[in-house]
C-alpha cells in the first residue's frame, strides 16, 4: 500500500453541495441542541401553621411523579430579628452496618445562602483538614454553634462507603443522616433546615433541572400562600416568573418555567458543533461520493452487485433491532449515566471515563437527543462492520455455504445482541478493536495477492480518525499507539515516507502525552495516571514469571462467565440503573435526566421472553452456545501457530491477543465485560480463516495427472 493521494474530481457544484450541507448540519446541530442556564426556583410566601410544607413537581413528558419534584418542610421553632438558634453537629460514633467507618466529614456551613466561616473555638475534638473539611472521628466530636438564622441552615457533608452517621440539633430538634454511600459518585448529603419568621414568611429555593420542564406545580396545604416565585441564576439574574391568578386546592401550576434559561449558543459547545458539522458533511460527501461509484442510488442499494451485502446488512439490522425493542431505549449503567450527562452539559467535562466517549455521546445527542441514539449507533456499525466483512470474503471466493452458518452464529449470538443494546464504553472499543484487527489482514490480502492498494486522503483521514478513536475510547487502548505502527511495519504494508514517518511518530508521542497527561481543566484528568500507578504498585507486589504463568492459567476460562461470576459485571445487574431515582438525587445527576417510566416496553411480550432468553442462556448447557464460546479462545493462537496457512487469520489474531494479554498481565482483571472484544472478536475470526482455506487452496500446487 502507498500513501499516494488520489482526489475525486473537483467540481464547483460539489463544494457548492459540501457548503450547503455543512450549513444545514450546523443550523441543525445549533437549534435542535438548546442548553438551558443552571438557576435556583425561589418561592416566597407565608404560612400560618409551623407545620405546613411546600412541594415543587415539574412535569418533563410523563406527567408529574415522586422523582421530579422537591418537598420543603420547616423547623418547629421561628426566626427573628436578633433570635439566635443554637445548633449542633455530632457523629463519629455511630454508623451504618456496611460502612468501613464511622467518621463523617463537614465540607461546608452556609446561613440564608451565604457561607458561614466556623470559629475554631466552637470545634470539640474536631479536627480541620486542608483541602478535605472538618472531621468528626471520635465520640466527643461535635460542633456547638449559636447562629442568627432567617430563612434557611444548610449543611454540606461528604458521602461513602466509610463514612458514618450524623446527628443535627436544631433548637433541640435532633435528626440522624447516614451519610453511608455504596456508590462513590454520591459525593455529598446536602442537608437543608428551612425557618418560619415570626410573621410566618418563609423563603425556600431548589435547584432547577437543565432539560425542557413543560409545566411546574406548586402545592402548599390550606392556611398557606405563596407571593411570588422566581429564578435565580448562577451570575446573580433574577427571573420573576408570574403566578396563576387563581389557585386550586393550593396548587399552583406555572407553563414552561424554563423557557427564559433555554439557550442556542455557548462558546465552548459551538466549537464542537462546527467539528461535528464539519465530520457529518465530510461522512455524508463520502456516503454520495460511493454511490456514484456503484452508477447512481438505483444500482447501489438494488443493484445486483451489493445484493447480498445490503441482505447481510438488513438481517443483522432486524435482529439487533429486536434486542432494542425488547429493551428500549437501551441499557445503562452509572457509568453511562454520567457520560451522557457530561456531554449533555456544555460546562462539564470528565474523563476519568475517557473524553473521547463525552465528546462521541455529545456528537449522538446532536443527532437525536434520546439514549436510544447510542444503542442504535451501535446497531448500525456491527451491522455494517458484519455486512462488509461477509461480503468481502464472498467476493473473493469464499463459498456462501461455509460463510451463512458463521454469519448466523453472530447474529444469533445473545451476548452480543444484548451488548449492542447497552450504553457501555466497552461496545463501541470492541467495535474498533474488531475493526483494526481486519484493516492489516485486508493490507496483508492485497499485498500477497497482488493487488495495488491506492488510498484516498479520505479514506487515509478515515484511518487516522478510527485510530486515534480506538487509542483514546478506553484508557487501555493505548496499547495499540504502539503495536499497530509496529505490526504494519514488520508486515512491510506501508511504504511511508520520511516526512509522513516524522509526522507519525510526533503523533504519537503528541497522544500519548494527551493521555498520560490530560489538561487539568478536565475533571478527573489525572484518572489514567491515578490508575496506571495503581496497576503499577501491584505489579510490584508479584513477579513477572507469576503474572505471566496466571495470565496463561486464566486465558481458557477467560469467557467463563458461571466461573468469573464473582469478577463479572453480569449485564442483568444494570437493568435498573436508569431508573434508580433516588440515586440520581442524590448524585445530582437529576439535572439532565428526566423521568422514564419503568417497566414501560413498547412490546412487553418482547421484553419478557428475551428475559426469559438471557436467563436460559446462563444455565448449562446454553453457556457454552452464549457467553462460553470457549472453543474461540483456541482458534486465536493456533492460528498465529499456523502462519504459514492462516496468515491472515493470525495478523487478526495477533491484534486481539495483544489486547488480552495487556489485561491480563498489566490489569489483572477477568471481569467478562472487558473481555467482550475477545468473543465478537471470535465470530469475525471464522470468515477470515475460511478466507485463508480458500486462498492457501488456490496457491496449492495440483497435482498433474498422466
Amino acid at each position: 500500500m502507498s500513501f499516494g493521494v488520489t482526489l475525486p474530481g473537483i467540481q464547483k457544484h460539489k463544494f457548492l453541495l459540501a457548503g450547503s450541507l455543512f450549513v444545514v448540519f450546523l443550523l441543525y446541530f445549533i437549534f435542535a441542541n438548546a442548553w438551558y442556564e443552571p438557576a435556583r426556583l425561589v418561592i416566597k410566601g407565608r404560612a400560618v401553621n409551623p407545620d405546613a410544607f411546600v412541594t415543587v413537581q415539574w412535569d418533563s413528558g410523563w406527567g408529574y411523579n415522586g422523582y421530579e419534584q422537591e418537598k420543603f418542610q420547616f423547623v418547629p421553632t421561628r426566626s427573628g430579628p436578633g433570635k439566635q438558634h443554637r445548633v449542633i453537629l455530632a457523629g463519629g460514633a455511630e454508623k451504618n452496618v456496611s460502612s468501613k467507618n464511622s467518621r463523617i466529614i463537614l465540607t461546608e456551613i452556609r446561613i440564608d445562602d451565604r457561607g458561614y466561616p466556623i470559629p475554631p473555638v466552637t470545634l470539640q475534638a474536631v479536627r480541620y483538614v486542608r483541602g478535605t473539611g472538618w472531621v468528626f472521628d471520635s465520640d466527643d466530636a461535635k460542633i456547638v454553634l449559636t447562629l442568627p438564622i432567617k430563612k434557611q441552615l444548610y449543611f454540606s457533608l461528604k458521602t461513602n462507603n466509610r463514612s458514618g452517621i450524623a446527628l443535627i440539633t436544631v433548637d433541640g430538634q435532633q435528626t440522624r443522616h447516614d451519610l453511608y454511600r455504596s456508590n462513590w459518585e454520591v459525593l455529598l448529603n446536602k442537608v437543608n433546615f428551612w425557618f418560619l419568621d415570626e410573621q410566618g414568611n418563609f423563603a425556600v429555593s431548589s435547584d432547577m433541572p437543565r432539560y425542557t420542564v413543560d409545566s411546574l406545580r406548586i402545592t402548599v396545604p390550606e392556611k398557606t400562600a405563596v407571593t411570588s416565585v422566581s429564578l435565580k441564576t448562577k451570575s446573580g439574574r433574577i427571573i420573576n416568573l408570574s403566578l396563576p391568578e387563581d389557585q386550586h386546592n393550593g396548587q399552583y401550576r406555572i407553563s414552561a418555567p424554563l423557557s427564559s434559561l433555554k439557550h442556542y449558543f455557548h462558546p465552548d459547545r459551538i466549537i464542537f458543533q462546527i467539528i461535528f458539522a464539519l465530520f457529518a458533511t465530510w461522512i455524508t460527501c463520502l456516503l454520495l461520493h460511493t454511490i456514484s461509484r456503484y452508477g447512481g442510488t438505483k444500482d447501489f442499494f438494488t443493484g445486483k452487485k451489493l445484493r447480498l451485502f445490503w441482505v447481510m446488512f438488513s438481517g443483522a439490522l432486524i435482529v439487533y433491532s429486536g434486542w432494542l425493542s425488547a429493551f428500549w431505549p437501551g441499557v445503562m449503567s452509572v457509568d453511562s449515566l454520567n457520560i451522557w450527562r457530561a456531554a449533555w452539559l456544555p460546562d462539564v467535562m470528565i474523563n476519568n471515563h475517557p473524553v473521547v466517549n463525552v465528546i462521541w455521546y455529545m456528537f449522538l445527542q446532536h443527532v437525536w437527543n434520546n439514549i436510544a441514539v447510542v444503542p442504535l449507533s451501535q446497531i448500525l456499525l456491527l451491522s455494517l462492520l458484519t455486512a462488509g466483512t461477509f461480503f468481502f470474503c464472498f467476493r473473493q471466493g469464499v463459498r456462501l455455504r461455509w460463510l451463512l452458518p458463521c454469519y448466523l452464529l453472530l447474529l444469533g449470538s445473545l451476548p452480543v445482541g444484548l451488548y449492542n443494546i447497552t450504553l457501555w464504553k466497552d461496545v463501541p472499543f470492541a467495535l474498533l478493536v474488531v475493526f483494526w484487527s481486519l484493516v492489516p489482514a485486508y493490507f496483508l490480502y492485497r499485498k500477497r495477492s497482488g493487488q495495488p492498494l491506492q488510498l484516498s486522503l479520505s479514506q487515509i483521514m478515515l484511518l487516522l480518525f478510527l485510530f486515534v478513536a480506538l487509542v483514546l475510547f478506553r484508557h487501555n487502548g493505548i496499547v495499540y499507539l504502539f503495536f499497530l505502527p509496529v505490526l504494519f511495519f514488520l508486515l512491510q504494508l506501508v511504504k511511508v515516507p520520511k516526512i509522513f514517518l516524522a509526522a507519525g511518530v510526533v503523533a504519537v508521542a503528541g497522544l500519548f502525552v494527551l493521555v498520560v497527561f490530560p489538561p487539568a481543566s478536565i475533571k478527573g484528568g489525572s484518572y489514567f495516571h491515578d490508575l496506571s500507578r495503581m496497576y503499577l504498585q501491584q505489579l510490584e507486589q508479584e513477579s513477572p514469571g507469576t503474572r505471566i504463568f496466571d495470565a496463561a492459567r486464566e486465558y481458557p476460562r477467560l469467557l467463563d462467565l458461571k466461573k468469573n461470576k464473582a469478577q463479572s459485571d453480569l449485564w442483568h445487574y444494570y437493568l435498573g440503573d436508569r431508573y434508580a431515582y433516588t440515586f440520581l438525587r442524590q448524585s445530582g445527576w437529576n439535572d439532565t435526566h428526566t423521568y422514564l417510566p419503568p417497566n414501560h416496553y413498547p412490546v412487553p411480550a418482547l421484553h419478557d421472553a428475551a428475559l426469559k432468553l438471557y436467563e436460559k442462556s446462563m444455565e448449562y448447557p446454553w453457556v457454552y452456545l452464549s457467553w462460553n464460546p470457549f472453543w474461540l479462545l483456541y482458534l486465536f493462537p493456533l492460528s498465529m501457530l499456523l502462519y504459514s496457512r492462516f496468515p491472515l487469520s493470525a495478523v487478526f489474531s495477533s491484534v486481539i491477543l495483544v489486547q488480552v494479554v495487556s489485561l491480563l498481565i498489566f490489569v489483572g482483571t477477568t471481569n467478562w465485560r472487558y473481555y467482550y472484544f475477545v468473543l465478537l472478536g471470535g465470530y469475525f475470526l471464522l470468515p477470515i480463516m475460511l478466507l485463508d482455506r480458500h486462498v492457501f487452496r488456490l496457491q496449492k500446487p495440483q497435482k498433474v495427472s498422466s
